[in-house]
């Protein structure tokens, strides 16, 4: 019994890409407490498991694949159970294996720029943009009007420059390679020194850390100043012959309060440029638009903010605050821009074409909202969409999401709560939000949260205080119907399941 049991970790270790959710593993240990060591033979022949298995819409070859995964853990442990139990367990997980292909959503978390589910969510008119260039052949790197090789992605550089008022701007596929690829660029044989305050040596998603990245870029790191306190003078200081870059980095994902002190853009941008050395700030966020005065929360530096106070570069998403695709977008000086472009590592940073064609749709709504320079307004894009709505409006969709319910035992109250930005991004700005709080009498909050993932598409909550929430925030108006709808799927399926159970 013992043997079987610790088969779990080591599937999870031998197969990590398809790891066990939860309710699979649960599963799979029932089966084993079920099962008796004179019920164990000979594992069923892999063809029988495939025709067995034939129902799983998971390729053939794949699902081979998984089985003989599964089938190897035991062997390899001696502990091999009977027939019956293999088959369950392997049914178990290609149910997981099944729902781990990515599909749409709805994130009713609260937090915008969800990284799990992909930060800013995607406008329906940028998917047929998108599926409108991508059939067949496209013209990435071709010229139309000479007929000759064009470069890529030209006309998304140009528009961007406009938008952050620098001299030039190109793209890569994120802000992590659009700082390795500035380090990398910046990198001299005798210049191998990176100025940066102690207060910026941040850690990023997936467990990347500034200094990490400078490592691997090959340069040293030369940390100035104090966790809390970073003067101009403590840079002058450390300048040296070896000094190749200046590097400020947002406090984007955590912030200081106190007694707290950094040296500004418009100094350090100084500083570097009579010592001729190069200034480049990591925004993270990357802004467009003015945060206050269209969302009522606070002020995030813009891109253009940074560049008209001398930073040579600029570093910063796609996905974030710009509301796009996953990219990383670099703008400033044009003699660095070009230096970046020159870089041999560029290629291997490029962005594909999708990635340009959603980016591209991206600008264009940027740019259209600044038509009227005397009164630009909010682009239309879907996480702006969600940011603008207020609680009044929340309120009233919610009274309308219990109305069409019409649950008897499913109890729904509506809650004042708030929401977050996300992705990385103002850690500490919070949003008068609404949620409906979900509980049904004798059912565990967990198993609720799991129902609404088995719903169609699935529906991500969370629970909090002892019951499972629906945060309207991040719910689309025209989702509320479908939200309806799984409350009264899960009423169907927990409450009599429950009294039948009973």
């Amino acid at each position: 019994m013992f043997g079987i049991l610790v088969s779990i970790p080591l599937i999870r270790r031998l197969i990590p890409s398809y790891a066990l959710p939860k309710q699979v593993i649960s599963d799979v240990m029932d089966l084993q407490m079920n099962q008796s060591d004179s019920n164990r033979r000979r594992p069923p022949s892999i063809d029988s498991l495939l025709r067995k298995t034939d129902s799983y819409p998971i390729p053939r070859l794949l699902r081979k694949r998984l089985i003989q995964d599964l089938l190897r853990v035991w062997q390899q442990e001696h502990s091999l159970p009977d027939t019956d139990f293999i088959e369950a367990a392997i049914g178990s997980h290609l149910e997981s294996i099944e729902k781990s292909h990515l599909q749409p959503v709805i994130n009713a978390t609260g937090v915008v720029l969800h990284t799990n589910m992909g930060r800013a969510p995607f406008h329906m008119d940028l998917c047929v943009h998108v599926n409108q260039s991508m059939i067949g052949y496209n013209s990435l790197e071709l010229d139309l009007h000479t007929g000759k090789r064009g470069k890529r992605g030209a006309l998304v550089e140009k528009a961007l420059a406009v938008l952050t008022g620098s001299e030039s701007a190109t793209v890569v596929n994120n802000c992590a390679s659009a700082l390795i690829l500035i380090l990398s660029t910046c990198k001299l044989k005798d210049r191998r020194e990176v100025l940066v305050s102690r207060s910026e040596l941040v850690q990023i998603g997936g467990g990347f850390r500034i200094p990490e990245i400078l490592e691997s870029a090959g340069l040293q790191l030369k940390e100035i100043g104090t966790t809390n306190r970073t003067h101009i003078n403590d840079y002058k200081k450390s300048i040296t012959d070896e000094t190749a870059l200046i590097l400020k980095v947002h406090q984007s994902n955590f912030y200081m309060d106190g007694f707290v002190e950094s040296a500004s853009i418009k100094d350090l941008a100084e500083l570097a440029k009579s010592q001729q050395i190069p200034f480049a700030v990591d925004l993270g966020s990357g802004a467009l638009i003015h945060t206050a005065s269209h969302f009522g929360i606070e002020e995030e530096p813009t891109p253009e903010s940074i560049v008209q106070k001398g930073a040579d570069m600029v570093c910063f998403s796609g996905d974030k605050l710009m509301a796009g695709p996953q990219a990383g977008i670099i703008a400033g000086k044009e003699t660095w821009i070009e230096r970046l472009k020159s870089n041999p590592f560029f290629r291997a940073l490029r962005p594909d074409k999708m990635a340009l064609s959603a980016l591209g749709f991206t600008v264009q709504k940027h740019l259209e909202s600044k038509n009227d320079p005397e009164s630009p307004k909010l682009p239309d894009l879907p996480a702006y969409e969600l940011l603008s709505q207020s609680r009044q409006n929340l309120k009233d969709r919610a009274d309308a999401i219990l109305k069409a319910s019409k649950c008897r035992s499913v109890h729904l109250n509506i809650i004042e709560t708030d929401s977050e930005v996300g992705g990385g991004t103002m850690p500490r700005t919070r949003m008068a939000s609404i949620a409906i709080e979900v509980n049904i009498q004798s059912i565990k909050p967990d198993t609720i949260a799991r129902s609404f993932r088995e719903c169609h598409p699935p529906v991500i909550g969370y629970v909090q205080k002892g019951s499972f929430r629906l945060n309207l925030r991040t719910i689309f108006s025209d989702q509320d119907e479908t939200i309806s709808a799984c409350i009264q799927q899960i009423e169907e399926k927990l409450v009599h399941r429950s009294s039948k159970e009973a």
